[in-house]
């Protein structure tokens, strides 16, 4: 579990600091993250095949959602890491189509996951927040 946790959380870290200077999420990650943006449009282009203006619209929410699932910390919502981590753990199990185990030695970890990244990160605050409030 811990070594799960130090591995997303080094992966996050890289992310985020090769994506400080563009300018939009999706801009971000298709420059920074071709594999993932790929993921992400393919999806897209997929549940909206004929509908263009859908397809950039969820490209753009996917994209929100993912920086978002990097930015969060253990220390930025006030839980443990290693809850954290099994948080974030349950909710990419949920909603992603491969297992992290299944993608952690990949080069592109989060575009092998093919998650859905606005559901992966609904799921971490509803569990955050349910945690808060037993603890």
């Amino acid at each position: 579990m811990k070594n799960i946790f130090i591995s997303i959380s080094v992966s996050v870290f890289f992310f985020i600091s090769i994506c400080l200077n563009a300018q939009t999420y999706s801009a971000k990650i298709k420059e920074n993250s071709p594999e993932l943006y790929r993921a992400i449009a393919n999806k897209a282009e997929k549940e909206w095949p004929n509908d263009y203006q859908m397809q950039a619209y969820v490209i753009d929410q996917q994209c929100d959602a993912f920086f978002e699932f990097v930015s969060l910390k253990a220390e930025k919502v006030g839980i443990p890491n290693e809850v954290f981590g099994r948080i974030q753990l349950d909710a990419l199990k949920e909603w992603s189509v491969n297992s992290y185990e299944d993608c952690k030695n990949e080069k592109e970890t989060f575009a092998c996951l093919d998650a859905d990244w606005t559901m992966v990160v609904y799921v971490i605050k509803n569990q955050i927040e349910a945690y808060k409030e037993l603890h």
